[in-house]
């Protein structure tokens, strides 16, 4: 069964498995043709067991391996046994009879297998003598048997004739010098492979650091890496003991000690964050994360470091062909991910970021991050008055100021929206970062809808993170203009932006006329030189009809979404249920525990859920 070799075999026959595959030890043995010899030599010994032979050879075979007694085996990941320590190359074995006589001799080859056969060897005691220039000479007594073979390893223990020494070592610094990264690696280089366990013990770093020891060049060369970065802008002595020895158990002749000096930076620190703690989130799929750091990124596997939970715990994709981040030149350090699948409304979720996540030399974060944000549908019906519905280009004009030089800005009617059939898209390119850059986005039509100070504006727009500030601009009746900022645009996606008009002049009538895109001014951290925004209706708002209400904790209702039916489940009778839109109107009732929504329009609801005296409120979504 598996073995092609014998399928359709109508006779006794017999598999004989020179190699294991992809085990290279053995592979390397295989090189050896005298190995192979041995390998037949046991083939047909085999053969005799199955047919009854014995005694058909009046000779034996020896056979061994070399190979260094600490030093290990690099290059190969699987390995097992002795097949961790270095074969011995060149290495010359003699097989010496009981009268002293050298028999034969074999000479270990340079292919890392550490072989050595000698055939046809009459019976008796005979030693076994294996010498190397860099090695102290050895032997072995053995017994040779007629058709048998006999077989040793052998451990060869190395010339040390000198004691260790750091030959080098890193980093190198003195007074005076560039400060040393706060993540780098200290190396020392011996002139002789050393005793794992004494170097180690011999380490020192004051001020104390924990870390990691690896060993490379089979025990030559020994890396101190830190678990967490260095202090900033301090003075480090790192010394090695005399105690640290060689694999010869001799230890070094005196202390070996250098010192450095660490950098004024030892993590990344965030710049921006989209989703903040406590953000809301429009739900539809392509919702964008980003992560903002004042260093560029180490891009390779980026995304691996960002993740995105639900409240079961269950991680969410990401689109990855849309996820978009840092490159050489780059102002800041950056990763954008798009989510692959729609949140649902209501519902919170985590963003998280891995503490590992790394800047392009490798320093970390002080602490991973993690972001609790809900998920909202930004395009729900709001009680209010539309003052402006954005759905023609030619209903509005841009006008810009210390932009760039031709301009790029444009308005464009696009698809994405959240009301009607289009919303408008903005897309500017500011000179410079100077906060006198302005770009204007007027209405030639403005409503005759009139706001008083007080009021509330309520706002759609589809922000780009560029840190720039948003303001809405309104115009009395004589024309005198007044400008209502909103706030930073630090998000991305649509969200309803809500504002309590203060800046109007009391006792003054005012129309909405436009928004304006201002730069911002923090250039320490340079975002929103260029970029695009959209906007959607902007309402004369006021309060909703529908106040949120104590929620009894053990009525549920789904599903949510919900395209036919939404079924509410109570551990007590349930006497009816209503469903209200955004306005708080009544659209549906039920003297059980279910409501039709089939024929519902798409959108945001409330369920209240009358069970045993009390009332249980729902927020509820419809999708078709």
């Amino acid at each position: 069964q598996g073995y092609g070799v014998l399928r359709g075999n109508k006779t006794n026959a017999m598999l004989d498995e020179g190699s294991f595959h992809d085990y290279y030890p053995e592979t390397y043995r295989l090189i050896n043709k005298d190995y192979c010899w041995v390998e037949g030599f046991n083939f047909s010994r085999g053969a005799d067991s199955f047919f009854g032979i014995s005694g058909k050879l009046t000779t034996g075979v020896v056979m061994g391996n070399v190979r260094d007694d600490r030093r290990p085996r690099e290059g190969i990941l699987v390995m097992y046994g002795a097949d961790k320590r270095q074969p011995v190359n060149g290495a010359l074995v003699k097989l010496i009879d009981g009268e002293g006589t050298v028999v034969q001799t074999y000479t270990t080859d340079n292919n890392f297998n550490g072989i050595f056969v000698f055939k046809y060897v009459n019976p008796g005691t005979y030693n076994v003598e294996i010498s190397n220039p860099e090695y102290e000479t050895k032997t072995v007594q053995i017994e040779v048997k007629a058709d048998d073979a006999t077989y040793m390893n052998v451990d060869m223990k190395r010339v040390r004739n000198t004691p260790p020494a750091v030959v080098s070592y890193s980093p190198v610094w003195k007074e005076g010098d560039a400060p040393v990264k706060c993540n780098e690696p200290l190396v020392f280089q011996f002139n002789w492979d050393m005793d794992v366990d004494a170097t180690e013990a011999a380490l020192t770093i004051t001020p104390k650091v924990d870390g990691t020891v690896k060993w490379e060049d089979t025990n030559y060369r020994m890396i101190f890496t830190p678990t967490d970065a260095y202090d900033v802008n301090t003075e480090y002595t790192v010394t090695l003991k005399k105690s640290a020895k060689h694999g010869g158990g001799v230890e070094m002749p005196e202390d070996f000690t250098f010192k450095f000096k660490t950098a004024d930076r030892n993590h990344i620190y965030p710049l921006a964050v989209f989703p903040a703690d406590g953000d809301q989130v429009h739900f539809k799929a392509g919702a964008f994360m980003e992560f903002r750091t004042a260093h560029l990124l180490n891009a390779y596997n980026l995304s691996s470091y960002f993740h995105v939970y639900d409240k079961a715990g269950n991680q969410l994709d990401f689109s990855k062909r849309a996820i978009k981040n840092n490159k050489a030149g780059d102002a800041y350090g950056y990763c954008k991910l798009p989510l692959l699948k729609a949140l649902v409304p209501g519902e919170e979720y985590r963003f998280v970021v891995d503490k590992t996540l790394c800047d392009t030399i490798g320093l970390q974060l002080e602490a991973g991050k993690e972001y609790k944000f809900t998920a909202v549908d930004a395009g729900e019906a709001k009680d209010g008055t539309v003052v402006a519905d954005f759905e023609a280009v030619a209903d509005y004009q841009l006008i810009e100021r210390d932009c760039a030089n031709p301009s790029t800005a444009k308005l464009t009617a696009v698809t994405d929206k959240l009301f009607g059939s289009k919303a408008i898209q903005v897309a500017y390119t500011f000179a410079n970062y100077d906060p006198s850059g302005v770009v204007e986005f007027r209405i030639n039509k403005p409503s005759a809808e009139k706001f008083n100070v007080g009021d509330q504006l309520g706002a759609h727009v589809w922000g780009d993170m560029g840190y720039n500030t948003l303001c809405a601009v309104f115009s009395d009746e004589n024309g005198a203009e007044v400008v209502e900022p909103l706030g930073a645009v630090n998000f991305h996606g649509w969200k309803y932006i809500t504002k309590k008009l203060s800046a109007l002049e009391a006792g003054k009538a005012y129309q909405f006329v436009g928004y304006i895109l201002r730069k911002g001014s923090d250039t320490e951290a340079p975002f929103g030189l260029s970029g695009t925004m959209k906007f959607d209706n902007v309402l004369k708002a006021s309060t909703s009809g529908i106040n949120d209400m104590n929620q009894v904790s053990h009525v549920t209702v789904g599903p949510n979404p919900a395209s036919d039916y939404i079924v509410a489940a109570a551990d007590a009778l349930i006497e009816k249920v209503e469903l209200f839109n955004t306005k708080g109107q009544l659209v549906a009732a039920n003297g059980a525990n279910f409501v039709n929504v089939a024929d519902m329009a798409s959108g945001m609801y409330v369920l209240k859920v009358y069970v045993s005296g009390q009332v249980s409120t729902h927020k509820v979504m419809v999708m078709h």
